[in-house]
Formats: structure tokens, C-alpha cells, sequence
């Protein structure tokens, strides 16, 4: 691949800003996200807690998920990256 075609590539995969604006940090691709997490627009609890309630509408449809850990592991786990 050509490094032009490897940053239209790249440049495709990147996420509209108006996205973070909708209030779902699930919507946000991973770099945008860690963006948002850094900045603070986002907790790691929030990000948690939107992963979980995402799993919890989409899962019965998909059965994707085959073994989640407690989502209060989850969560303290989270607040502890909150404050690192």
C-alpha cells in the first residue's frame, strides 16, 4: 500500500467530531476516544458504563457476548484509572 493510499485509508476510518457531541462515547472510534478520555470530555466510568448499557441492548440480539466480567469489577476498575 502506498503511504497515500495507506492515509486515505487512515483518514477514512477517522470519526466525525458531531460524534462525541451525541453523548456516546461507543460511537467514537479509539483514537477519538482516548482523545476524549485525556481531555476529560469522558471518564473511564462513563465509558464503562455506556460499553455495558450497549452490551445490555445489543447482546440479546447478537449473542456476541460469551463471558463478562462483573460489571462492578468493571466499574471500580475504571474509577481507578479515573484517578491514575
Amino acid at each position: 500500500m502506498t503511504s497515500e493510499a495507506a492515509n486515505r485509508a487512515r483518514d477514512a476510518h477517522r470519526q466525525d467530531p458531531s460524534v462525541a457531541a451525541s453523548g456516546d462515547p461507543t460511537e467514537l472510534g479509539v483514537v477519538d476516544l482516548v482523545r476524549a478520555i485525556r481531555s476529560k470530555e469522558y471518564s473511564c466510568r462513563e465509558v464503562i458504563q455506556a460499553c455495558l448499557a450497549r452490551i445490555e441492548a445489543k447482546n440479546p440480539t447478537y449473542n456476541a457476548i460469551v463471558s463478562l466480567q462483573d460489571p462492578e469489577k468493571l466499574l471500580t476498575a475504571a474509577e481507578k484509572a479515573d484517578r491514575a
